[in-house]
């Protein structure tokens, strides 16, 4: 009887597996009567035997499955495993009675048969209750999206907007806009005039993408907020800092921004935050956005790819193939209970050396960090200044101070994370610096004069260490945020640019 139910569980597999090639089908068969014989035989130690023929074809099956496990489903893979578990069990049970390892393997086996069901049942649950977006920000019951569609900006936050971040590393915090939709105090109204005669404009307005915005903490623990009270405690007077940081958006959308509110604001410093990890991706996709219709508005010109420009170099190309089942990069790329326990163990198995130092690919990011970037990565860094600049003069024709600050990714600020990724890419690190691109910018501003703040040195490890100032995902943490908030202020005062000295 046994040995038929693990056929049975064989041929299960076999249709979870999708495959019925020839030779599949041959070795099922020839496995099925492998084992049928036994069953027939006289001897009773061989017909104890006779279960593991089938089980021993499963077994070459699901090794051959799991060294490329396609389709791409962390379900079926689980669910593979466990009735692998099962059927060496059955195979074995016949054996544990007059066999001692084979008593332990049985046992053994039905345990991790065990843990593969929770498993199986938790990653399955994951994915019915966990966004598969993990940056997506679930509106409160009854709300509508946290984007609309704007005409010079193409996606503006929702003005009102009430929800909160699902990504599992964070902890569910909440998202609140305002009526002008920005994540901070009302905006609408705020500021004097600076026209003559004016109240002192004692208003610092910061533009960014997300990590201006605050991935993953509260409203009170995102860069401006911080900047705020940081201010209070250092200068003499009390400052409004805005938080204009909205999610996707790069320096051409930044300065869209600073030309709809400047003049609304009056602030007396305009800091635009310029993040490596994606700013430069987000400069292409600003170059589909219809060119404002106000007079004297600036943006950046519309361009194409250079003429007769090579293809860009694809790094990520040997990290393209599925990994196998049993690495943890296939369970870190396509299961989100992997990635939950990822992001809640990885900073102490990578402190105890038994985890490298590793980061998701980011193709765009490792193109421009090439000491010789190609075409398309020199354009984006042409976009980037162009907007970078047309936003310091607009801000010099009305008075206000212009600030570029340089936030680095997380793999910039682990030099082992960046030389981990380097050899697994089989990349020769000699062509690669780690401090690009946004070291270009800076160097760029302040040859033409503007106030720089490169937040590299301030934020970079020893090797071989884990910054704590990152989420694992790659958004700065409460701590970060904490940390360029006081740096921030520290430069304004420094450089003179709130109007006194420290």
């Amino acid at each position: 009887m046994r040995t038929w139910l693990v056929l049975a569980l064989v041929c299960l597999a076999w249709t979870c597996l999708g495959d019925w090639s020839l030779a599949n089908g041959a070795g099922l068969g020839l496995a099925a009567l492998l084992g049928f014989a036994c069953t027939r035989s006289a001897s009773d130690r061989v017909r104890r035997l006779a279960p593991l023929a089938p089980a021993t074809a499963l077994l070459v099956r699901t090794f051959m499955y799991a060294a490329a496990p396609l389709p791409l489903r962390p379900v079926l893979g689980l669910a593979v495993l466990l009735l692998a578990a099962l059927v060496c069990h059955l195979a074995l049970h016949p054996l544990a009675a007059v066999s001692r390892p084979a008593k332990f393997a049985a046992r053994l086996t039905l345990s991790l048969a065990a843990v593969l069901t929770v498993l199986t049942g938790a990653e399955r649950l994951y994915r019915e209750f966990v966004p598969l977006n993990p940056y997506w920000i679930e509106p409160e019951e009854g709300g509508d999206e946290i984007f609309v569609e704007d005409a010079e900006l193409g996606l503006a936050l929702r003005p009102g907007f009430r929800g909160r971040f699902v990504h599992l590393e964070y902890g569910r915090e909440r998202v609140e806009l305002n009526a002008d939709g920005f994540r901070d105090r009302p905006w609408s109204g705020a500021g004097a005039a600076g026209g003559a005669g004016a109240a002192p404009r004692d208003g610092v307005l910061l533009l960014g993408d997300s990590t201006l915005f605050g991935f993953g903490v509260e409203q009170q623990q995102t860069i401006p907020a911080l900047l705020e009270r940081e201010l209070a405690r250092t200068s003499a007077r009390e400052w409004r800092v805005y938080n204009g940081g909205v999610p996707g958006y790069g320096p051409p959308h930044e300065l869209g921004v600073l030309q709809r509110w400047s003049e609304r604001l009056s602030p007396r410093v305009c800091a635009f935050v310029f993040y490596d990890g994606n700013d430069l991706d987000d400069c292409r996709k600003a170059q589909t956005l219809p060119r404002p219709a106000a007079p004297g508005a600036m943006r950046t010109p519309e361009v194409g790819p250079p003429p007769g420009a090579p293809a860009p170099p694809d790094f990520l190309a040997r990290a393209l193939p599925t990994p196998p089942l049993w690495s943890r990069a296939y369970w870190m790329r396509y299961s989100l209970l992997g990635r939950r326990l990822e992001h809640v163990l990885a900073d102490q198995l990578v402190a105890l050396g038994w985890v490298p130092l590793d980061v998701a690919c980011n193709n765009e990011f490792l193109r421009a960090a090439r000491i010789e970037p190609d075409a398309l990565i020199a354009q984006e860094l042409e976009l980037a200044w162009n907007a970078i600049a047309a936003a310091a003069e607009h801000c010099r024709a009305r008075g206000i101070a212009f600030v570029l600050v340089r936030l680095p990714g997380a793999v910039q600020v682990e030099p082992g994370t960046f030389r981990v990724l380097l050899e697994r890419l089989e990349q020769d690190p000699a062509r690669f610096a780690r401090a690009r691109p946004g070291s270009l910018l800076v160097q760029r501003a302040r040859a033409q004069g503007l106030p720089a703040l490169d937040l590299l040195p301030v934020l970079e490890v020893a090797e071989g260490q884990v910054c704590p100032y990152y989420f694992r995902e790659g958004h700065p943490s409460a701590a970060g945020n904490q940390r360029i908030a006081a740096e921030l202020g520290a430069f304004l005062l420094r450089e003179g640019l709130l109007g006194e000295a420290r």
